[in-house]
C-alpha cells in the first residue's frame, strides 16, 4: 500500500479516496482497502463503501463494520441492514460494534427492528456494551416509547454515561413524564456527570409547562453558558 494513503487521516478522507482509485488493483490489500472504507466512512459515501466491500477478498469484519458505518452515516438504513442480514455470506460473525451500528440505523425502520437487533445479539451470544444501549434507547425515543426508553434505562448492566441519561430525559418529555426528567437530570451529578447543552433543552422541553421550574433552569443554564460550550468544543 502507498505510504500517502497511510498517512492521511482525519479530515483528509477525500485526499485517500483519490489515492485508493489511482491505485492498481494489484496493490490494493486489506489494509488499503480498509483505509478507503474508513474514508468512505467519513465522507458518508455509502455506495462506494459497498461497492468497495463487495470487491474484497478475504474481508474481514472491520471492513464489515465500516461500511456499515457508512450506510448508517448515509441514511442507508435499508443497505445497512440487509448487509448485517447477509455477513454469512461472506464468512463473517458480526460483533458488538456491527450490531450497535446496525441498531442505529434500525431507528429508520422503526422502534420493533430495533428490538428484533437487540434479542438477536441474545441469540448470537454477543454482549452488549453502552453504545448498544444508548441507540436502542434513541430509537424509543424516536418512536416515542417512553416505557421501553426508562426499561432499557435500567436493564442497562452499567453504569450510564451522559448520552444515556440525555435520551431517557428526551423520552420522558415525549411521555410527559416531567417530574421523572426532571428526577433523571437532577441525578446526573450523583453519577458523576456533568449536564451538557442537549440535557438542559431535554429537560427545558420536559418543563414547558412548568414556568418557575423552566424559568429557574434556564437561568442556571446561562449562568453556566460558558462552561457548557467549552464542554461542547471538547466533545467535537
Amino acid at each position: 500500500m502507498p505510504a500517502p494513503m497511510h498517512a492521511c487521516g482525519g479530515h483528509q478522507w477525500q485526499m485517500a479516496m483519490h489515492i485508493f482509485s489511482i491505485m492498481d488493483m494489484s496493490q490494493r490489500d486489506l489494509l488499503s482497502y480498509g483505509i478507503a472504507l474508513n474514508s468512505c466512512d467519513k465522507g458518508h459515501r455509502w455506495q462506494q463503501a459497498i461497492e468497495f466491500f463487495q470487491s474484497i477478498r478475504g474481508v474481514d469484519v472491520v471492513c464489515f463494520n465500516s461500511t456499515l458505518s457508512a450506510c448508517t452515516k448515509g441514511q442507508a438504513w435499508l443497505e445497512a441492514l440487509e448487509l448485517l442480514r447477509s455477513a454469512g455470506l461472506y464468512r463473517l460473525e458480526p460483533d458488538v460494534v456491527s450490531y450497535g451500528t446496525a441498531i442505529g440505523a434500525s431507528s429508520a425502520a422503526g422502534w420493533p427492528m430495533t428490538l428484533h437487533l437487540f434479542a438477536d445479539m441474545d441469540r448470537q451470544r454477543i454482549e452488549r456494551n453502552a453504545t448498544v444501549y444508548n441507540a436502542t434507547i434513541s430509537a424509543c425515543v424516536a418512536g416515542q416509547h417512553w416505557k421501553l426508553a426508562l426499561h432499557f434505562f435500567h436493564a442497562m448492566p452499567f453504569t450510564s454515561d451522559v448520552y444515556t441519561y440525555n435520551a431517557t430525559i428526551s423520552a420522558l418529555e415525549l411521555g410527559n413524564r416531567w417530574e421523572m426528567a426532571l428526577h433523571f437530570f437532577s441525578s446526573m451529578p450523583k453519577a458523576f456527570l456533568k449536564p451538557t447543552v442537549v440535557s438542559y433543552n431535554a429537560v427545558l422541553a420536559a418543563l414547558k409547562l412548568q414556568w418557575p421550574l423552566a424559568l429557574a433552569l434556564a437561568s442556571e443554564m446561562c449562568e453556566r453558558s460558558v462552561a457548557l460550550e467549552r464542554d461542547a468544543a471538547l466533545d467535537a
